[in-house]
């Protein structure tokens, strides 16, 4: 999905969207690292299979 943002924010000229679009892009990178560590954690508990 960030890569889709990511796309779109160069797609565009104007600076606003841009913006947005990368602000979310990063967004949602960080929070794909988040949710990946919180699933590591979750399994070296033996909480996930």
């Amino acid at each position: 999905m960030a890569a889709e943002y990511d796309r779109a924010a160069k797609g565009t000229e104007e600076p606003a969207p841009r913006e947005s679009l990368t602000r979310i892009s990063d967004h949602e990178l960080y929070h794909t690292d988040i949710f990946n560590d919180l699933l590591k954690r979750e399994k070296g508990r033996g909480r996930i299979g």
